[in-house]
């Protein structure tokens, strides 16, 4: 009896163990993800501070004559 209760033990705690190094990973994968996404923003968001604008004319129409 000893010994089932201690092999249900162990197996538990491997399928603990194992579950939580998947969880921890993906965690950490996706807020690599995330982190890697906010640089890019970021990065855009600097680029267009300093890009010239698209169109050259203004947004109203005025018509002069």
């Amino acid at each position: 009896m000893t010994k089932l209760v201690r092999s249900l033990r162990s197996a538990a705690m491997a399928r603990w163990s194992s579950t939580s190094v998947r969880v921890s990973t993906e965690l950490v994968a996706s807020s690599r993800i995330s982190s890697d996404g906010s640089a890019r923003n970021a990065r855009a968001m600097v680029m267009s501070c300093f890009s010239p604008a698209l169109t050259l004319l203004p947004s109203s129409s005025i018509t002069v004559s």
